[in-house]
């Protein structure tokens, strides 16, 4: 965490968006952001999900483990509109526009 680990975030990001095919096209750029934050949701769905309990169980509190084996995956997808997206992509064009809001 801290200012160091923003900054070297940061460098990271100047460096892989300087390695496009069009570092300057917003669309190539917009492309690049939308699969690191599908990454992030991706990261962190796993560590909440699986992680997590099995970090309980490895040391014994099995209520712990059942306590956050189930809501947890339900908070990452509350946060996440990657299997929304899914969804949606799946639906007719009728039936896919309740999603719209999301």
């Amino acid at each position: 965490g801290g200012p160091e680990a923003i900054s070297h975030e940061l460098t990271e990001i100047q460096l892989q968006l300087s390695h496009l095919t069009n570092p300057t096209d917003p669309q190539e750029i917009l492309e690049y952001f939308e699969c690191k934050r599908k990454v992030f949701f991706l990261e962190f769905y796993f560590t909440i999900s699986h992680c997590i309990p099995e970090t309980f169980l490895a040391k014994g509190n099995e209520k712990a483990f059942f306590a956050v084996s189930g809501s947890l995956t339900q908070t990452v997808t509350d946060v996440s509109d990657l299997p929304r997206r899914c969804l949606r992509s799946l639906l007719p064009h009728t039936r896919g526009d309740m999603y719209s809001n999301q």
